[in-house]
């Protein structure tokens, strides 16, 4: 009708998406191979430094030219009109904005890293405050947590700080395996008995495994607070786990570790009501048995072996091997 615009049929919209498309990857491509022959030729001059920002902007994953975009940048550094610092400065900020889109690219961090090395006054603050920034974001981006771990190293955070670091990330989301796992790095260095550094003190033993039974409770089925758990029950003092690489195991628990692993293996015993099929929670209670006294738990550890067969029938040959073993360790005890 008059006054009206024509509004396009689906086949039309497509078709201008497809040419629009056609065109970005035609520029794309002479930029690409235009970088590529200035790469190829050794140029390291200006046209070169903005080509490759314009290129990896665009595609940050084509790591040879984070490479040729390294040897351009040593190259200005030597320049005498050069300030170093603030060169660093502007790629960084350069970085940043490639990093908010593309948080996941390995590159763009190991190009941060770098920059820093090279930086006269690297500000290690800001690079904190910037992963905890992305962290926000996303708080499972485990090249994040790999920087932030490199920065603090740097920056000389306490370890205390970066503990409770991670402990507000695990709050927000249980199921966060890199945050698990940096407290597991950190936990033996706070927290190491001095008796034995390789020994966890049992009362910071006794908070973290509430903490993770927290986790374990809430989110069953999620596999990192178990992998965190099992972990931690081997950092108990005189405590052994049915682990796939070794056979030897004893019993002499302290009283405080025996009453803490009892109290966990009850409250597992009552996960196992409402999820009778977690197979975290019966694979965690047949390691806590095995802690505690495999002789004096052997028959419901033998029927938790044969529960797990049947609610993980791909890990069959697993159960059946760790069947095995302890049945192995069983007549050594007995003997």
């Amino acid at each position: 009708m008059h006054g009206r615009s024509r509004v396009k049929s689906a086949a039309e919209v497509e078709e201008a998406k497809q040419k629009e498309r056609s065109k970005k990857l035609a520029l794309f491509q002479q930029l690409n191979a235009r970088v590529f022959a200035k790469y190829q030729a050794k140029e390291y001059d200006d046209e070169a430094f903005a080509l490759t920002r314009e290129l990896l902007s665009r595609s940050p994953e084509i790591y040879t030219l984070w490479n040729y975009r390294r040897c351009i940048m040593l190259k200005r550094f030597l320049q005498t009109d050069c300030n170093v610092q603030d060169e660093c400065k502007a790629e960084l900020t350069f970085l940043e904005g490639c990093i908010a889109t593309n948080p996941k690219c390995y590159w763009l961090w190991n190009h941060r890293r770098w920059l820093l090395e090279q930086a006269p006054k690297p500000d290690w603050k800001n690079e904190l405050d910037l992963t905890s920034q992305f962290l926000n974001r996303d708080s499972r981006n485990f090249h994040c947590w790999d920087y932030r771990r490199h920065v603090a190293r740097c920056a000389s955070v306490s370890l205390k700080s970066e503990f409770e670091f991670t402990t507000a990330k695990i709050e927000q989301n249980f199921s966060n395996y890199s945050a698990w796992h940096y407290r597991s790095k950190l936990l033996p260095m706070i927290f190491a008995d001095q008796a034995d550094s390789s020994t966890i003190l049992e009362s910071q033993l006794h908070k973290e495994f509430d903490m993770v039974q927290s986790a374990c409770f809430t989110e069953p089925e999620d596999q990192s607070a178990w992998f965190y758990y099992r972990w931690l029950l081997g950092k108990g003092k005189n405590v052994a786990l049915a682990d796939t690489t070794s056979s030897k195991t004893t019993h002499q628990l302290s009283p405080g570790t025996r009453e803490v692993l009892e109290s966990e293996l009850g409250a597992f015993r009552e996960l196992l009501e409402l999820e009778p099929d977690s197979k975290w929670a019966i694979l965690t209670s047949l390691l806590l048995m095995h802690a505690i006294d495999m002789r004096a738990h052997r028959e419901e550890i033998l029927t938790s072996l044969d529960r797990l067969r049947a609610v993980d029938p791909c890990r069959r040959r697993y159960y059946n091997d760790l069947r095995t073993r302890l049945l192995a360790e069983l007549d050594a005890a007995a003997q």
